[in-house]
């Protein structure tokens, strides 16, 4: 395989271990409430990456470390993508069907790009911006359901929202995609988690029991800790706007495994 083609593939893994969250969330989103959902997410994350760390420094391996100025860039990062976004896209599943969700989840690789390109001054790219055009026009045309127009309105607008914090939380991270990306999906995780754990138990979330967090643990090990720290890779080769754009295939994925799982009222 040429060199050139390895973020690509990266980036497309990447996408495949997210797109697998949105419907898996789903089977346990009843049960949990969102906040605590997001907070156990994101501990899985911080607890497998930092067991992965531990097990990378008894190698002796070299990692590079963030700087002053990184830290405010991360520190951004993890406030709109660790804390803000995954509170909005599961209080949104609430409303709106798993497969709904995936597609509206498309939005992100746009919002992506936007910033990408206006906000942070990426080089634009034409064949970008026409795919961002078909992406949202297929997604809006398979995820409408007007029957249900007013309970679905809510929570894609919440789903929407995600998508835009997501996107901050990206381009943000291009800024510091230099540095270790499994030190960078630790702190993320373990930050992220226990500021959402103390939000949901501080407005009476119950705390599930070992048996019911264990395989959301393991979801945010696989799908945010494992996803995030490839997405981080294909940054550093791809760029923001271009690594946004094949992780726009996440959706799809959920998608899929969501009509497998679910029935299309779901």
């Amino acid at each position: 395989m040429k060199s050139s083609k390895v973020p690509i593939v990266i980036v497309l893994l990447s996408a495949f271990l997210f797109g697998l969250s949105t419907p898996l969330c789903k089977l346990f989103v009843g049960d949990i409430s969102a906040q605590m959902m997001a907070a156990l997410l994101y501990l899985g994350s911080g607890l497998g990456m930092t067991l992965t760390a531990a097990l990378r420094s008894s190698l002796k391996t070299r990692t590079s470390r963030l700087s002053a100025r990184e830290w405010v860039w991360f520190t951004g990062a993890m406030i709109f993508g660790g804390i803000a976004a995954p509170v909005a896209l599961l209080l949104g599943l609430k409303a709106v069907s798993a497969a709904s969700a995936s597609l509206l989840l498309n939005l992100e690789g746009v919002f992506t790009a936007l910033l990408a390109w206006f906000a942070f001054k990426e080089n634009f790219d034409k064949r970008i911006a026409i795919g961002m055009v078909f992406i949202v026009s297929s997604g809006l045309i398979l995820c409408w359901q007007p029957i249900a127009i007013k309970d679905w309105q809510g929570g894609a607008l919440l789903i929407v929202f995600a998508c835009f914090f997501w996107a901050i939380d990206n381009n943000l991270m291009r800024k510091v995609s230099a540095a270790d990306p499994i030190e960078l999906a630790a702190i993320k995780g373990w930050v992220g988690g226990l500021s959402n754990l103390v939000i949901a138990t501080a407005f009476g979330a119950q705390v599930p029991t070992l048996g019911a967090m264990l395989p959301v643990l393991g979801v945010g090990f696989v799908s945010y800790g494992v996803s995030f720290c490839l997405f981080i890779l294909a940054l550093r080769h791809l760029g923001t706007a271009r690594a946004g754009a094949y992780f726009s295939t996440a959706p799809f994925i959920g998608t899929v495994v969501s009509l497998v799982l679910f029935d299309s009222n779901t």
